[in-house]
């Protein structure tokens, strides 16, 4: 996969608004990993780039892409899940498409063991200031609420915050 071609592909000014580029992008990511056991860099190191771009965090279709990261979480070392993780709790407050803050807090809620994806959510719960963003983090907290977890009371006042900050929101 040629990572360069494919970010340019996606960053494309004249086709921001059309998630088929990040369709296909996705596919062809997906495709790359095929008969791969771990995650290679280069493949880490395009999604970082593109989950740290603000452009890209407002384009639509990329959600296909945390979609296939989703389907290949095994591939992923600890270190490379970890730096994942930080990277969408720096950069969320960027997320401008409900689709993508769905996708990101689904495999945040799943993939993440259950007290790191609540202290995630929490913190990005803090800063987000979208409702777009907000979506995703009220999906994440009603995953961790029905899952087996010990914090639910916890969950239920970050779930009742979310939506009052969700409500302030014009």
């Amino acid at each position: 996969m040629d990572f360069d071609a494919a970010y340019h592909r996606l960053s494309d000014p004249d086709k921001l608004r059309n998630p088929g580029p990040a369709h296909q992008v996705s596919n062809e990511f997906e495709d790359s990993l095929l008969g791969i056991e771990r995650m290679p860099e280069e493949h880490f190191r395009f999604i970082s780039r593109v989950f740290s771009d603000a452009i890209l965090l407002a384009r639509p279709g990329l959600e296909y892409l945390v979609m296939a990261l989703y389907s290949d979480k095994e591939k992923f070392s600890d270190a490379q899940l970890n730096s994942l993780f930080d990277g969408i709790e720096r950069h969320y407050d960027l997320v401008q498409d409900e689709a993508l803050a769905y996708a990101f807090f689904d495999f945040v809620s799943r993939a993440m063991e259950p007290v790191r994806a609540l202290r995630l959510l929490k913190k990005t719960l803090a800063k987000t200031k979208n409702r777009a963003a907000l979506s995703g983090i009220l999906l994440g907290l009603d995953i961790l609420r029905r899952s087996d977890n010990a914090a639910d009371k916890e969950i239920a006042a970050l779930i009742a915050d979310a939506e009052n900050k969700f409500r302030s929101i014009s």
